[in-house]
């Protein structure tokens, strides 16, 4: 949004700050009770870096007072302000006589998603402000999208939180399918934060009825740092070190600088303070990624796994099981559009395994082509992933057939190709997915007069298989046992309890953890070592009902394997 309003009305009371806005002499003398604070909403929205906000203080003092102002005396901003516009006095010269400015309607029309924006925030974020009757202090390492809202939920339960995050500019393009929500809570969270009444840049798709909605990794990040912002929710860039303890607490070790040589520097005590920022905690949440600095500090386990039931019945385990994937981002043109995409003959594009028929090797191409932002992900067999890991491979090559069957304007060659590829040559990434695993979801650490509980989430907890959209969504599905604990807590006195609590969100995490592996390992297994279609059953309850499909000669038919043959798989291997 280039621009928004905040309406005040006489009979709420007037803000010294607000400006008039600019419109005809007629409509404002008939506009003396309307007062308007007008400014840029960008401030809040989606700037390049995580710490924008310091720069638009007085923006964001202003959207935090009016914030304050709704939770304090507890009524609806939006009640009021549509309670003003459908007075006589206002409506008849806004309606009527200010009918030709267009961009005055426009602006009120904005104010309704604004003002239902914070009601929302505020009624989610206290609703439950009052569970914790006690201090509980929780520090949450890592600010991608998982770290951010269970801070969100953290202080909706009336903990102190505090988010340390080591990047200073949120920039990652990858795109999150989240939902749909017969499986996952995602959306339903999404909404209680009032994402829904911005203006955010998402592609909606439909799965039998259920929406699941395709966003930015940064866009969502952006995001939910916005709440945080409206909440007052400290937000700290820096580096996680290490803990610390006193007689009386726990502490995290924040550097306040990225740089290498500090984060090396273990001789860091309790008493350190150069560039050293001390944080006590009740609660930790390592939300830090696959390389947790959290796991590693307290040494929990981080197994890859090779294994998968077969058909729910027989446990298989491999030698190895891995995938190997390329992602690459073109160039979008002037307009901000991509590259036209071949289609079928109704009209649509290809879909996801079309490739996989002419192009040996491949078994899956997903394209998220998207408001300018024209990622490609190709996965691949196991053999032609052991080639690709190679350092002479022939990535280019394979990219290049692929582009060219899915593009409708052909490269004549590879370097034209490179050319609409950012960055280049260097811009083609090749990763290999391997499935790894925390064996304990949560601890508690210390003693029975000093202790804390900490729990790990999200990719530290379980890597995610890039495509599968499952890695966000378990997140959030991580919020339930996590909402669960906050409110146990409340009630408990010793570590003996604190443990129990702990046992019993574990029992969750564990089960909701292995059956993603589950889920990873064998459509990996199926795919990229058995050349079968996997999808799952739409109307199933769980994401995991998988159906498995084997390729016949024409492009696009399939027939479903039969459970004799899997399990056959399973006992004697391809």
């Amino acid at each position: 949004w280039l621009g928004i309003i905040l309406i005040w009305c006489a009979s709420v009371g007037s803000m010294d700050t607000g400006l008039l806005l600019s419109v005809s002499p007629t409509c404002m003398a008939n506009c003396k009770s309307l007062y308007v604070v007008d400014m840029d909403f960008m401030c809040l929205d989606y700037g390049y870096s995580v710490n924008h906000f310091d720069t638009h203080s007085t923006c964001l003092g202003l959207y935090q007072d009016l914030y304050k102002k709704r939770v304090k005396d507890g009524y609806l901003l939006e009640n009021h302000v549509f309670n003003a516009l459908s007075s006589s006095e206002i409506s008849d010269f806004l309606f009527d006589e200010c009918s030709s400015d267009r961009e005055l309607k426009e602006k009120f029309q904005k104010v309704a998603s604004v003002t239902s924006f914070i009601d929302t925030i505020a009624t989610t974020l206290e609703n439950n402000s009052h569970v914790i009757n006690k201090k509980i202090k929780t520090l949450v390492i890592g600010g991608g999208p998982i770290g951010l809202i269970h801070a969100l939920v953290a202080h909706s339960y009336g903990s102190e939180v505090i988010v340390v995050e080591k990047r200073n500019t949120y920039s990652r393009n990858i795109w999150f399918d989240v939902g749909p929500d017969i499986w996952y809570p995602s959306i339903q969270y999404l909404r209680s934060f009032g994402f829904f009444y911005q203006d955010i840049e998402y592609q909606e798709s439909d799965m039998n009825g259920s929406p699941i909605y395709t966003i930015r990794c940064q866009i969502l990040e952006r995001f939910l740092l916005k709440v945080l912002a409206f909440a007052s929710i400290e937000y700290t860039i820096g580096t996680f070190l290490r803990i610390c303890n006193d007689t009386h607490n726990y502490y995290g070790l924040i550097s306040l600088s990225n740089t290498s040589s500090n984060i090396q520097n273990h001789g860091l005590t309790c008493n350190s303070d150069a560039g050293i920022k001390k944080i006590p905690f009740d609660i930790l949440i390592g939300a830090d990624g696959s390389k947790s600095t959290v796991r590693d500090i307290f040494s929990i386990e981080y197994k890859k796994y090779n294994g998968f039931y077969i058909n729910n019945i027989v446990y298989k385990n491999f030698k190895d099981i891995h995938q190997v994937t390329m992602l690459v981002e073109f160039k979008s043109n002037n307009l901000k559009k991509c590259k036209k995409l071949n289609t079928y003959d109704d009209g649509t594009p290809y879909d996801y395994i079309h490739p996989s028929y002419f192009i040996p090797g491949v078994t899956s191409v997903f394209k998220r082509w998207f408001y300018g932002f024209c990622h490609l992900q190709i996965l691949f067999s196991n053999e032609m992933g052991a080639e690709l890991l190679k350092e002479d491979n022939n990535a280019t090559n394979i990219l290049f057939y692929t582009v060219n069957l899915i593009f409708e304007n052909k490269y004549s060659n590879i370097e034209d190709m490179l050319d609409d590829i950012n960055n280049g040559r260097d811009g083609i990434l090749i990763h290999q997915i391997d499935i790894n695993r925390a064996k304990k979801p949560g601890i508690v650490t210390g003693n029975d007069n000093n202790y804390a509980s900490v729990f790990l989430v999200g990719d530290s907890l379980v890597s995610a298989h890039y495509r599968l959209g499952v890695g966000i969504n378990n997140g959030f599905l991580s919020l339930v046992e996590f909402s669960t604990f906050l409110r146990e807590i409340a009630n408990i006195s010793s570590r003996n309890q604190l443990e129990a609590c702990v046992r019993k969100k574990n029992k969750k995490a564990r089960k909701r953890s292995k059956q993603l592996v589950q889920f990873e390992l064998s459509t990996i297994y199926y795919e990229a070592y058995c050349d079968y279609v996997v999808t799952v059953e739409s109307d199933s309850k769980e994401y995991d009902d998988l159906i498995i499909w084997k390729k016949d000669k024409n492009p696009g038919e399939l027939t479903i394997v039969p459970d004799s043959e899997i399990l056959q798989i399973g006992l004697w291997g391809m």
